[in-house]
């Protein structure tokens, strides 16, 4: 038997170790019997109650995770579904701007007619040639005196004198149908400017002179030769060309020639003509 020491209840039970109603450690009683008897001084009490919570510490509670509910698998899915998709659009949007771009490319390509450039039409070997030559007129220099006082001043009337030498032999050379005498006085890229705007080169010239319809003994006159410019390599000069053929009124052209000075001689690269 067991007994309180606080209360002096007495347990039969021998396996309590703790009184059921204060809970003091239970001490083996002096007096044992079949079951718990009461002191004839304190009134019977038994107090079966709850064990204070000073004494009886509740076990500890484990709480187990709760699974995932199928409502955030879901959004995540679509929120990964959704990104694929728009990186799927962007990736066919570029390749649809390129093969757009590249198709276009290819039909304004093939829209495209390159211009071909014109060739420029020789004229036929005993004709003239009708379109114009692929040259231009050199710009006369104004002769300018050397500020070197050594350098000896270029005697113009003389170069004027030499030039108006061979211009004679040019003109002789033409009306009497001389092609040989007028193809030495002449430069290789010659070109002679007629009244109408067209132009000659050394070629079609010579055959010009050879279908000429003056004869060779027809009357001819020099005008006052102007000397527009001159130099050591260039002449320009302007004079008046009367022609008077038989039973017909007298030809008048202005002549505006430009010689050249090739290997120590004068010889014509540049004649414009102008009615007068």
């Amino acid at each position: 038997m067991k007994e309180c020491p606080k209360c002096r209840t007495i347990y039969t039970d021998v396996t309590l170790s703790f009184c059921l109603s204060d809970g003091t450690p239970l001490v083996a009683a002096e007096d044992e019997q079949a079951t718990f008897v009461r002191r004839s001084d304190e009134p019977i009490r038994v107090d079966i109650g709850t064990p204070s919570t000073a004494q009886f510490a509740e076990p500890p509670q484990f709480t187990r995770p709760s699974p995932p509910t199928s409502s955030g698998v879901v959004f995540k899915v679509l929120v990964a579904a959704a990104v694929v998709l728009v990186l799927l659009l962007a990736v066919l949007g570029v390749v649809g701007t390129l093969v757009y771009y590249n198709g276009v490319g290819k039909q304004a390509a093939a829209n495209t007619v390159a211009t071909p450039t014109p060739a420029r039409l020789a004229g036929p070997a005993d004709t003239p040639a009708s379109t114009p030559l692929d040259q231009h007129l050199p710009t006369p220099t104004p002769w300018v005196a050397a500020d070197d006082p050594d350098t000896p001043e270029i005697d113009k009337e003389a170069l004027k004198a030499e030039v108006i030498e061979v211009e004679k032999e040019v003109i002789r050379a033409a009306i009497r149908g001389d092609t040989a005498s007028l193809a030495e006085n002449l430069t290789d890229d010659f070109v002679s400017i007629d009244p109408d705007g067209k132009r000659y080169n050394k070629k079609a010239m010579i055959n010009e002179i050879k279908n000429s319809t003056y004869e060779s003994s027809t009357p001819y006159s020099f005008g006052k030769v102007e000397l527009i410019s001159a130099d050591e390599d260039t002449v320009v000069i302007r004079y008046i060309l009367t022609l008077s053929p038989p039973a017909s009124e007298p030809d008048r052209t202005q002549l505006t020639e430009t010689y050249v000075n090739q290997d120590g001689r004068w010889r014509l690269k540049v004649q414009k003509s102008v009615l007068k």
